[in-house]
């Protein structure tokens, strides 16, 4: 039987997917009882055949879910400025500038 929300072949006996854990084949809303192909009406009550709602219970051998948990963090940033590296920048040779900047942030940090 393929699932019909991610297309995995499953086993004929399976009740659930066993790629996805969604319940597989028709089932009586009423009673759960498994549906016969093609019916209309459950044979065990005799209810209209619906989509039963989705087992609320976990599926057996797969991992939970681990919701992510937020974490705060103390975080200080230093913003500096190097009066005038724009113009300096476009002077200059770009080696120079670099080392001209490489020993600015060696004394600021």
């Amino acid at each position: 039987m393929h699932c019909s929300k991610c297309k995995t072949a499953n086993p004929a006996r399976a009740k659930f997917c066993l790629e996805c854990g969604t319940q597989l084949g028709l089932r009586c809303g009423a009673c759960g009882e498994g549906a016969i192909a093609g019916a209309k009406f459950c044979v065990a009550c005799g209810a209209a055949i619906t989509l039963a709602a989705p087992s609320m219970e976990p599926v057996r051998d797969r991992p939970a879910v681990v919701e992510p948990v937020g974490e705060r963090r103390q975080l200080t940033v230093l913003f500096s400025d190097l009066v005038g590296s724009t113009r300096m920048s476009e002077r200059l040779d770009p080696e120079d500038y670099r080392e001209i900047i490489d020993r600015y942030r060696a004394c600021v940090g």
